[in-house]
């Protein structure tokens, strides 16, 4: 807390790295969380899929991020992550009651 509050760049990146962190932290403990509702009968077959899930990712953003600055990519990554909650909420607010 040197210069936390005085220094407005170093408090604006805290509180980008704090929002980042907490939304990291909660989309892994509902993954987990969830994970007993998805349909699968083998629960070693979903954990290779999702190690696969998290490989692919780490090579497209290693792809991307040799054209994008992190910037960008927070930028365009929060627009696509909003744009496809957009879509599934209107999905399911969409749907029949049953």
């Amino acid at each position: 807390m040197i210069n936390l509050f005085r220094d407005k760049r170093l408090c604006f990146n805290t509180v980008i790295l704090m929002l980042l962190w907490s939304t990291s932290a909660s989309s892994v403990y509902f993954t987990e969380f969830y994970m007993k509702y998805v349909p699968v009968s083998n629960v070693y077959y979903l954990a290779l899929m999702m190690g696969v899930s998290d490989l692919i990712t780490s090579l497209v953003f290693n792809l991307v991020n040799r054209f994008l600055t992190i910037k960008q990519i927070i930028t365009v990554g929060a627009f696509f992550l909003s744009l496809c909650s957009l879509i599934l909420a209107i999905f399911l607010f969409t749907l029949p009651s049953d």
